[in-house]
Protein backbone atom coordinates (compact mmCIF):
# COMPACT_ATOMS: atom_id res chain seq x y z
CA UNK A 1 0.00 0.00 0.00
CA UNK A 2 1.18 3.51 -0.80
CA UNK A 3 2.14 5.60 2.20
CA UNK A 4 -0.16 8.58 2.76
CA UNK A 5 2.73 10.88 3.68
CA UNK A 6 5.93 11.19 1.68
CA UNK A 7 8.79 13.64 2.20
CA UNK A 8 11.98 11.87 1.21
CA UNK A 9 13.36 8.54 2.28
CA UNK A 10 11.58 5.24 1.84
CA UNK A 11 8.50 5.04 4.08
CA UNK A 12 7.51 1.69 5.54
CA UNK A 13 3.78 1.35 6.22
CA UNK A 14 2.08 -1.36 8.22
CA UNK A 15 -1.60 -1.52 9.16
CA UNK A 16 -2.73 -1.84 12.76
CA UNK A 17 -5.71 -3.25 14.62
CA UNK A 18 -7.13 -2.84 18.12
CA UNK A 19 -6.79 -5.73 20.55
CA UNK A 20 -8.81 -6.80 23.57
CA UNK A 21 -6.79 -4.56 25.91
CA UNK A 22 -7.69 -1.38 24.04
CA UNK A 23 -4.20 -1.13 22.52
CA UNK A 24 -3.18 -1.28 18.87
CA UNK A 25 -0.98 -3.95 17.36
CA UNK A 26 0.82 -4.62 14.11
CA UNK A 27 1.91 -7.84 12.47
CA UNK A 28 5.56 -8.79 12.13
CA UNK A 29 7.11 -11.86 10.53
CA UNK A 30 9.93 -13.54 12.44
CA UNK A 31 12.28 -16.36 11.48
CA UNK A 32 12.87 -18.64 8.53
CA UNK A 33 10.36 -19.70 7.39
CA UNK A 34 8.50 -16.61 8.67
CA UNK A 35 6.07 -16.89 11.56
CA UNK A 36 3.43 -14.18 11.86
CA UNK A 37 3.21 -12.58 15.31
CA UNK A 38 0.90 -9.74 16.34
CA UNK A 39 2.73 -7.23 18.56
CA UNK A 40 1.23 -4.28 20.43
CA UNK A 41 2.80 -0.88 19.71
CA UNK A 42 4.75 0.42 22.72
CA UNK A 43 6.28 3.88 22.49
CA UNK A 44 7.85 3.58 25.97
CA UNK A 45 9.76 0.32 25.35
CA UNK A 46 12.96 -0.40 23.43
CA UNK A 47 12.47 -4.07 22.63
CA UNK A 48 10.62 -6.47 20.41
CA UNK A 49 9.08 -8.90 22.89
CA UNK A 50 7.48 -12.16 21.75
CA UNK A 51 6.14 -15.04 23.87
CA UNK A 52 7.49 -18.51 23.39
CA UNK A 53 5.14 -20.83 21.52
CA UNK A 54 5.35 -23.26 24.45
CA UNK A 55 3.57 -20.81 26.77
CA UNK A 56 1.32 -19.03 24.26
CA UNK A 57 -0.52 -20.31 21.17
CA UNK A 58 0.28 -16.98 19.48
CA UNK A 59 3.96 -17.19 20.34
CA UNK A 60 7.16 -17.73 18.39
CA UNK A 61 8.61 -21.24 17.96
CA UNK A 62 12.31 -20.50 17.80
CA UNK A 63 13.18 -24.16 17.26
CA UNK A 64 11.33 -24.02 13.93
CA UNK A 65 13.42 -21.13 12.61
CA UNK A 66 16.69 -21.95 10.86
CA UNK A 67 18.02 -18.40 11.37
CA UNK A 68 17.28 -18.08 15.12
CA UNK A 69 20.35 -17.60 17.30
CA UNK A 70 20.40 -17.35 21.06
CA UNK A 71 22.63 -14.73 22.67
CA UNK A 72 24.49 -15.01 25.96
CA UNK A 73 23.95 -11.43 27.13
CA UNK A 74 22.13 -9.53 29.86
CA UNK A 75 18.69 -10.69 30.84
CA UNK A 76 16.68 -12.81 33.21
CA UNK A 77 17.40 -16.36 32.18
CA UNK A 78 14.50 -17.70 34.24
CA UNK A 79 11.80 -15.82 32.32
CA UNK A 80 13.39 -14.35 29.19
CA UNK A 81 15.92 -15.27 26.53
CA UNK A 82 17.73 -13.01 24.09
CA UNK A 83 17.50 -14.03 20.42
CA UNK A 84 18.54 -12.74 17.05
CA UNK A 85 16.57 -13.62 13.96
CA UNK A 86 15.24 -12.27 10.69
CA UNK A 87 12.33 -9.88 11.18
CA UNK A 88 10.08 -8.35 8.52
CA UNK A 89 7.80 -5.39 9.21
CA UNK A 90 5.74 -3.60 6.59
CA UNK A 91 7.39 -5.63 3.84
CA UNK A 92 10.88 -4.50 4.92
CA UNK A 93 13.13 -7.36 6.03
CA UNK A 94 16.10 -7.15 8.41
CA UNK A 95 18.53 -9.87 9.46
CA UNK A 96 19.97 -10.73 12.86
CA UNK A 97 17.51 -8.49 14.65
CA UNK A 98 17.37 -8.52 18.48
CA UNK A 99 14.24 -9.81 20.17
CA UNK A 100 13.33 -10.89 23.68
CA UNK A 101 11.61 -14.26 24.03
CA UNK A 102 9.49 -14.72 27.15
CA UNK A 103 9.93 -18.34 28.18
CA UNK A 104 8.81 -18.39 31.82
CA UNK A 105 5.81 -17.36 33.87
CA UNK A 106 6.32 -13.65 33.32
CA UNK A 107 3.49 -11.21 34.00
CA UNK A 108 2.60 -9.29 30.84
CA UNK A 109 -0.32 -7.15 29.73
CA UNK A 110 -0.11 -7.98 26.05
CA UNK A 111 -1.25 -10.76 23.77
CA UNK A 112 1.09 -12.09 21.10
CA UNK A 113 3.99 -9.70 21.56
CA UNK A 114 5.16 -6.15 22.00
CA UNK A 115 6.94 -3.88 19.50
CA UNK A 116 8.98 -1.19 21.29
CA UNK A 117 9.52 2.05 19.36
CA UNK A 118 11.88 3.72 21.81
CA UNK A 119 15.39 4.52 20.55
CA UNK A 120 17.67 5.52 23.47
CA UNK A 121 19.84 8.57 22.83
CA UNK A 122 21.36 9.74 26.11
CA UNK A 123 20.91 7.38 29.02
CA UNK A 124 23.84 5.38 30.34
CA UNK A 125 22.24 1.95 30.17
CA UNK A 126 24.08 0.01 27.49
CA UNK A 127 20.94 -1.83 26.52
CA UNK A 128 19.71 -5.41 26.74
CA UNK A 129 21.75 -6.55 23.77
CA UNK A 130 24.75 -4.26 24.12
CA UNK A 131 27.89 -5.77 25.62
CA UNK A 132 29.92 -2.61 26.27
CA UNK A 133 29.23 1.01 27.17
CA UNK A 134 30.24 1.93 23.61
CA UNK A 135 27.02 0.28 22.40
CA UNK A 136 24.66 2.76 24.09
CA UNK A 137 21.37 2.78 22.20
CA UNK A 138 22.31 -0.11 19.94
CA UNK A 139 20.36 -2.56 22.01
CA UNK A 140 16.97 -1.25 20.88
CA UNK A 141 15.12 -2.96 18.07
CA UNK A 142 14.76 0.08 15.81
CA UNK A 143 18.35 1.20 16.32
CA UNK A 144 19.29 -2.05 14.57
CA UNK A 145 16.55 -1.55 11.98
CA UNK A 146 17.83 1.87 10.89
CA UNK A 147 21.40 0.63 10.90
CA UNK A 148 20.40 -1.80 8.16
CA UNK A 149 17.97 0.57 6.41
CA UNK A 150 19.48 4.08 6.28
CA UNK A 151 17.20 4.85 3.33
CA UNK A 152 14.26 5.04 5.77
CA UNK A 153 14.12 8.36 7.61
CA UNK A 154 14.28 8.03 11.39
CA UNK A 155 10.74 8.90 12.42
CA UNK A 156 7.51 7.24 13.53
CA UNK A 157 3.96 8.25 12.65
CA UNK A 158 1.08 6.61 14.51
CA UNK A 159 -2.42 7.11 13.12
CA UNK A 160 -4.64 5.02 15.36
CA UNK A 161 -7.92 6.93 15.45
CA UNK A 162 -9.37 6.52 11.99
CA UNK A 163 -10.98 3.67 10.12
CA UNK A 164 -7.59 2.59 8.71
CA UNK A 165 -5.07 2.73 11.58
CA UNK A 166 -1.41 2.38 10.68
CA UNK A 167 2.19 2.68 11.84
CA UNK A 168 4.48 4.53 9.44
CA UNK A 169 8.27 4.38 9.62
CA UNK A 170 9.84 7.39 7.93
CA UNK A 171 8.18 9.68 5.42
CA UNK A 172 6.46 12.08 7.86
CA UNK A 173 5.65 15.22 5.88
CA UNK A 174 6.78 18.24 7.89
CA UNK A 175 4.04 20.49 6.50
CA UNK A 176 1.39 18.27 8.10
CA UNK A 177 2.97 18.17 11.55
CA UNK A 178 2.79 20.66 14.41
CA UNK A 179 5.88 19.86 16.45
CA UNK A 180 5.71 20.38 20.19
CA UNK A 181 8.23 21.86 22.60
CA UNK A 182 11.14 19.50 23.32
CA UNK A 183 11.94 20.82 26.81
CA UNK A 184 11.36 17.46 28.48
CA UNK A 185 12.10 15.20 25.49
CA UNK A 186 15.66 16.53 25.36
CA UNK A 187 16.10 15.44 28.97
CA UNK A 188 14.77 11.92 28.43
CA UNK A 189 14.62 9.19 25.81
CA UNK A 190 10.85 8.92 26.35
CA UNK A 191 8.22 10.74 24.30
CA UNK A 192 7.49 13.77 26.47
CA UNK A 193 5.76 17.05 25.73
CA UNK A 194 4.98 20.18 27.75
CA UNK A 195 1.28 20.27 28.65
CA UNK A 196 0.16 23.83 29.38
CA UNK A 197 -3.37 23.04 30.56
CA UNK A 198 -6.02 20.32 30.73
CA UNK A 199 -9.77 20.88 30.86
CA UNK A 200 -13.25 19.56 30.18
CA UNK A 201 -15.31 21.11 27.39
CA UNK A 202 -18.99 20.71 26.55
CA UNK A 203 -20.79 21.66 23.35
CA UNK A 204 -19.67 21.94 19.75
CA UNK A 205 -21.21 25.08 18.28
CA UNK A 206 -20.23 27.28 21.23
CA UNK A 207 -18.15 25.06 23.53
CA UNK A 208 -18.05 26.01 27.18
CA UNK A 209 -15.36 25.15 29.70
CA UNK A 210 -16.64 23.01 32.57
CA UNK A 211 -13.34 22.71 34.42
CA UNK A 212 -9.67 23.38 33.72
CA UNK A 213 -6.25 23.41 35.30
CA UNK A 214 -3.48 25.64 33.97
CA UNK A 215 -0.10 24.10 34.77
CA UNK A 216 1.82 27.21 33.67
CA UNK A 217 0.49 29.00 36.75
CA UNK A 218 2.74 26.79 38.89
CA UNK A 219 5.29 25.32 36.44
CA UNK A 220 6.94 27.62 33.86
CA UNK A 221 7.42 24.76 31.37
CA UNK A 222 4.08 23.10 32.04
CA UNK A 223 3.37 19.52 33.00
CA UNK A 224 5.59 16.74 31.59
CA UNK A 225 3.15 14.76 29.45
CA UNK A 226 4.37 11.27 28.55
CA UNK A 227 2.90 10.00 25.28
CA UNK A 228 2.63 6.27 25.90
CA UNK A 229 0.88 4.08 23.32
CA UNK A 230 1.13 1.17 25.76
CA UNK A 231 -1.24 2.81 28.25
CA UNK A 232 -4.98 2.34 27.58
CA UNK A 233 -5.90 5.44 29.62
CA UNK A 234 -4.92 8.95 30.66
CA UNK A 235 -3.19 8.81 34.04
CA UNK A 236 -3.24 11.83 36.35
CA UNK A 237 -2.39 12.60 39.95
CA UNK A 238 -4.92 12.00 42.73
CA UNK A 239 -5.91 15.66 43.13
CA UNK A 240 -6.62 16.13 39.42
CA UNK A 241 -8.43 12.79 39.35
CA UNK A 242 -10.77 13.83 42.17
CA UNK A 243 -11.57 17.10 40.40
CA UNK A 244 -12.39 15.26 37.19
CA UNK A 245 -14.46 12.72 39.10
CA UNK A 246 -16.65 15.49 40.53
CA UNK A 247 -17.28 17.13 37.16
CA UNK A 248 -17.99 13.99 35.13
CA UNK A 249 -21.69 13.16 34.70
CA UNK A 250 -23.40 9.98 35.78
CA UNK A 251 -22.66 9.43 39.49
CA UNK A 252 -19.06 8.41 38.90
CA UNK A 253 -16.86 6.53 41.34
CA UNK A 254 -13.43 4.91 41.33
CA UNK A 255 -13.20 1.30 40.18
CA UNK A 256 -10.92 -0.17 42.84
CA UNK A 257 -9.70 -2.95 40.57
CA UNK A 258 -8.35 -0.63 37.87
CA UNK A 259 -8.29 2.77 39.66
CA UNK A 260 -10.19 4.14 36.64
CA UNK A 261 -13.55 5.89 36.61
CA UNK A 262 -16.88 4.12 36.35
CA UNK A 263 -19.93 6.25 35.53
CA UNK A 264 -23.61 5.71 34.91
CA UNK A 265 -24.38 6.16 31.23
CA UNK A 266 -26.54 5.32 28.26
CA UNK A 267 -24.47 3.70 25.49
CA UNK A 268 -26.49 5.55 22.83
CA UNK A 269 -25.87 9.03 24.22
CA UNK A 270 -22.23 8.94 25.29
CA UNK A 271 -21.25 11.77 22.92
CA UNK A 272 -24.05 13.99 24.21
CA UNK A 273 -23.66 13.18 27.91
CA UNK A 274 -19.90 13.32 28.43
CA UNK A 275 -17.57 16.28 27.90
CA UNK A 276 -14.52 16.34 25.66
CA UNK A 277 -11.06 16.48 27.22
CA UNK A 278 -9.15 19.51 25.98
CA UNK A 279 -5.37 19.72 26.09
CA UNK A 280 -3.13 22.68 25.35
CA UNK A 281 0.54 21.93 24.68
CA UNK A 282 3.50 24.22 24.19
CA UNK A 283 4.33 24.56 20.49
CA UNK A 284 7.79 23.83 19.16
CA UNK A 285 7.86 27.32 17.64
CA UNK A 286 7.39 28.92 21.05
CA UNK A 287 10.18 31.00 22.57
CA UNK A 288 10.93 33.06 25.66
CA UNK A 289 12.20 36.63 26.02
CA UNK A 290 13.91 37.33 29.34
CA UNK A 291 11.91 34.51 30.88
CA UNK A 292 8.57 35.63 29.39
CA UNK A 293 6.82 32.81 27.54
CA UNK A 294 5.21 34.22 24.36
CA UNK A 295 2.46 31.61 24.67
CA UNK A 296 2.38 29.69 21.37
CA UNK A 297 0.35 26.51 21.79
CA UNK A 298 -1.09 23.47 20.02
CA UNK A 299 -4.54 22.28 21.11
CA UNK A 300 -5.96 18.77 21.04
CA UNK A 301 -9.60 17.83 21.60
CA UNK A 302 -10.27 14.29 22.85
CA UNK A 303 -13.94 13.42 22.14
CA UNK A 304 -15.96 11.18 24.49
CA UNK A 305 -15.79 8.31 21.99
CA UNK A 306 -12.00 8.20 22.51
CA UNK A 307 -12.10 7.67 26.28
CA UNK A 308 -15.59 6.42 27.26
CA UNK A 309 -16.78 2.87 26.49
CA UNK A 310 -19.82 0.91 27.72
CA UNK A 311 -19.08 -1.54 30.51
CA UNK A 312 -19.35 -5.12 29.16
CA UNK A 313 -21.21 -6.09 32.33
CA UNK A 314 -24.27 -4.35 30.89
CA UNK A 315 -25.23 -2.70 34.19
CA UNK A 316 -25.87 0.71 32.67
CA UNK A 317 -22.37 1.97 33.40
CA UNK A 318 -19.42 3.11 31.30
CA UNK A 319 -15.68 2.83 31.72
CA UNK A 320 -13.93 6.17 31.60
CA UNK A 321 -10.27 5.83 30.58
CA UNK A 322 -8.92 8.23 33.21
CA UNK A 323 -6.83 6.60 35.94
CA UNK A 324 -5.74 7.76 39.40
CA UNK A 325 -1.94 7.69 39.30
CA UNK A 326 -1.52 8.42 43.01
CA UNK A 327 -0.17 11.38 44.95
CA UNK A 328 3.36 11.29 43.57
CA UNK A 329 2.87 11.85 39.83
CA UNK A 330 6.07 13.86 39.65
CA UNK A 331 8.54 14.10 36.76
CA UNK A 332 11.25 16.73 36.39
CA UNK A 333 10.02 18.34 39.65
CA UNK A 334 6.59 19.04 38.16
CA UNK A 335 3.13 17.44 38.15
CA UNK A 336 3.12 14.87 35.35
CA UNK A 337 0.47 13.27 33.12
CA UNK A 338 0.55 10.04 31.12
CA UNK A 339 -1.25 10.51 27.81
CA UNK A 340 -2.29 7.06 26.66
CA UNK A 341 -4.60 5.72 23.97
CA UNK A 342 -7.29 8.44 24.27
CA UNK A 343 -4.76 10.90 22.83
CA UNK A 344 -3.49 8.48 20.19
CA UNK A 345 -7.09 7.95 19.04
CA UNK A 346 -7.59 11.71 18.72
CA UNK A 347 -4.41 12.79 16.95
CA UNK A 348 -1.69 11.45 14.70
CA UNK A 349 1.45 11.26 16.82
CA UNK A 350 4.84 11.75 15.15
CA UNK A 351 8.25 11.17 16.71
CA UNK A 352 11.36 12.66 15.09
CA UNK A 353 14.03 10.38 16.51
CA UNK A 354 17.10 12.36 15.43
CA UNK A 355 15.86 15.69 16.80
CA UNK A 356 14.13 14.18 19.81
CA UNK A 357 10.81 15.96 19.31
CA UNK A 358 7.18 14.91 19.27
CA UNK A 359 4.62 16.29 16.84
CA UNK A 360 0.89 16.10 16.13
CA UNK A 361 -0.64 15.92 12.70
CA UNK A 362 -3.72 14.98 10.67
CA UNK A 363 -4.19 11.82 8.62
CA UNK A 364 -5.87 12.21 5.22
CA UNK A 365 -9.34 10.71 4.96
CA UNK A 366 -9.80 10.14 8.71
CA UNK A 367 -12.60 12.29 10.11
CA UNK A 368 -11.83 11.21 13.68
CA UNK A 369 -8.33 12.66 13.58
CA UNK A 370 -7.54 16.04 15.08
CA UNK A 371 -6.89 18.69 12.45
CA UNK A 372 -9.31 17.36 9.83
CA UNK A 373 -12.45 18.60 11.57
CA UNK A 374 -12.54 21.97 13.39
CA UNK A 375 -11.39 21.92 16.99
CA UNK A 376 -14.61 21.93 19.02
CA UNK A 377 -13.13 22.23 22.51
CA UNK A 378 -12.95 25.32 24.68
CA UNK A 379 -9.40 26.50 25.36
CA UNK A 380 -8.37 25.09 28.78
CA UNK A 381 -5.78 27.79 29.42
CA UNK A 382 -6.45 30.44 32.06
CA UNK A 383 -6.23 33.94 30.58
CA UNK A 384 -5.49 35.71 33.90
CA UNK A 385 -3.37 33.44 36.15
CA UNK A 386 -0.77 32.42 33.58
CA UNK A 387 2.53 32.50 35.44
CA UNK A 388 5.23 33.63 33.01
CA UNK A 389 3.08 33.00 29.92
CA UNK A 390 1.95 35.94 27.80
CA UNK A 391 -1.85 36.38 27.69
CA UNK A 392 -3.27 38.78 25.11
CA UNK A 393 -6.59 39.02 26.98
CA UNK A 394 -4.88 39.94 30.23
CA UNK A 395 -2.69 42.53 28.51
CA UNK A 396 -5.74 44.01 26.74
CA UNK A 397 -7.68 44.27 29.99
CA UNK A 398 -4.78 45.88 31.86
CA UNK A 399 -4.09 48.38 29.08
CA UNK A 400 -7.78 49.25 28.74
CA UNK A 401 -8.13 49.78 32.50
CA UNK A 402 -4.98 51.92 32.61
CA UNK A 403 -6.15 54.03 29.66
CA UNK A 404 -9.56 54.57 31.28
CA UNK A 405 -7.95 55.70 34.55
CA UNK A 406 -5.59 58.13 32.80
CA UNK A 407 -8.45 59.56 30.74
CA UNK A 408 -10.53 60.12 33.88
CA UNK A 409 -7.67 61.94 35.65
CA UNK A 410 -6.89 64.12 32.62
CA UNK A 411 -10.48 65.14 31.82
CA UNK A 412 -11.50 65.61 35.42
CA UNK A 413 -8.52 67.51 36.81
CA UNK A 414 -6.13 68.78 34.12
CA UNK A 415 -6.26 72.55 33.29
CA UNK A 416 -5.62 71.66 29.64
CA UNK A 417 -8.94 69.80 29.60
CA UNK A 418 -11.08 72.83 30.62
CA UNK A 419 -12.51 73.07 27.13
CA UNK A 420 -13.41 69.39 27.19
CA UNK A 421 -15.17 69.77 30.54
CA UNK A 422 -17.15 72.80 29.27
CA UNK A 423 -18.17 70.85 26.17
CA UNK A 424 -19.29 67.95 28.33
CA UNK A 425 -21.30 70.32 30.55
CA UNK A 426 -23.07 71.78 27.53
CA UNK A 427 -23.73 68.32 26.13
CA UNK A 428 -25.17 67.20 29.45
CA UNK A 429 -27.40 70.26 29.68
CA UNK A 430 -28.65 69.71 26.16
CA UNK A 431 -29.45 66.07 26.88
CA UNK A 432 -31.30 67.05 30.07
CA UNK A 433 -33.27 69.63 28.10
CA UNK A 434 -34.23 67.06 25.48
CA UNK A 435 -35.34 64.54 28.09
CA UNK A 436 -37.08 67.09 30.31
CA UNK A 437 -34.80 66.51 33.26
CA UNK A 438 -33.15 69.11 35.50
CA UNK A 439 -33.15 72.82 34.63
CA UNK A 440 -32.56 72.23 30.95
CA UNK A 441 -30.15 74.24 28.90
CA UNK A 442 -29.27 77.09 31.22
CA UNK A 443 -26.21 78.79 29.84
CA UNK A 444 -23.25 79.90 31.86
CA UNK A 445 -23.67 83.52 33.06
CA UNK A 446 -27.49 83.47 32.80
CA UNK A 447 -29.91 82.99 35.61
CA UNK A 448 -32.27 80.14 35.86
CA UNK A 449 -36.05 80.82 35.79
CA UNK A 450 -37.06 82.68 38.95
CA UNK A 451 -33.76 84.54 39.27
CA UNK A 452 -30.75 83.91 41.48
CA UNK A 453 -29.29 85.37 44.65
CA UNK A 454 -26.93 87.59 42.65
CA UNK A 455 -29.64 89.07 40.38
CA UNK A 456 -32.33 89.91 42.93
CA UNK A 457 -32.66 93.53 44.07
CA UNK A 458 -31.17 94.48 47.46
CA UNK A 459 -33.46 94.83 50.43
CA UNK A 460 -33.29 97.78 52.91
CA UNK A 461 -30.15 99.10 51.30
CA UNK A 462 -28.15 95.97 52.08
CA UNK A 463 -26.24 94.67 49.14
CA UNK A 464 -26.23 90.91 48.82
CA UNK A 465 -22.84 89.47 48.05
CA UNK A 466 -22.61 86.04 46.51
CA UNK A 467 -20.73 83.22 48.33
CA UNK A 468 -20.83 85.23 51.60
CA UNK A 469 -22.75 84.19 54.65
CA UNK A 470 -22.96 86.35 57.79
CA UNK A 471 -24.16 84.92 61.04
CA UNK A 472 -24.99 86.85 64.18
CA UNK A 473 -25.46 84.47 67.01
CA UNK A 474 -26.02 85.43 70.60
CA UNK A 475 -24.98 83.26 73.40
Amino acid sequence: AAAPWTSGGLPVLTTARENAHGLFEVEVEIGTPPQRIWTSIRSASEWLWVPDAEISPDGFASKNSSTAKREDVRGDGASTEALRDTVEIGGCSSTSMPLVLTVGNVSTSFDGGMLGLLVPRKHQDAGFFAKTSDDIGKGSFFAHFWEQHPEVSRSFSLSLGGSNPFLLLGGAEEARVDYLADTYTQRSDLWYTSVRAIGLSKGQTSPSRLWSLDFNEHFPYGSPGLLNSGSPAIEVGSLIFRNLLEVMPGNCHTDLSSLAMSCECSPNTIEEDFPSISLSMEAGSNYRILGLDVGRSVSVCIPPSAYVTPDPSGEGRCRVAVVDGGKNMQRFQAEAIILGMPLFRSAVVVMDVDRGRVGLGAAPGSEAIWGVQPNVCADPKNWWNTGHRFSSMRVTLVLAGTAALLAYVFVGFSPQAEGIRNSLDRLRARLESMTGGGSGGTRLGHSAPGGSASSRRPHDGVTERPFTQVSNEQE
